[in-house]
């Protein structure tokens, strides 16, 4: 089983995390993204993503952004 850690970092003012593209050393490129963890977890495919952030995190803009279905595997 492989599990995958990454970090939910804080936003920028105005309720939004920027986006930006993300291309691997194979020349994979995924244009736009705004959750590096989200991304590694495309090109890794772990069968597990552990989420760590702070209060800082914008969980509630992360979950609006489509990821609502998650919400039910939220643990504090």
């Amino acid at each position: 089983m492989t599990t995958l850690i990454s970090f939910l970092g804080g936003g920028k003012q105005g309720g939004s995390y920027r986006t930006t593209d993300y291309k691997f050393s194979d020349g994979t490129l995924y244009k736009e993204e705004s959750y590096f963890g989200l991304v590694l977890t495309k090109a890794v495919k772990p069968d597990k993503l552990i989420l760590l952030g702070t209060s800082g995190s914008m969980w509630d803009v992360f979950f609006e952004a489509g990821f609502e279905n998650y919400q039910n595997e939220w643990k504090n």
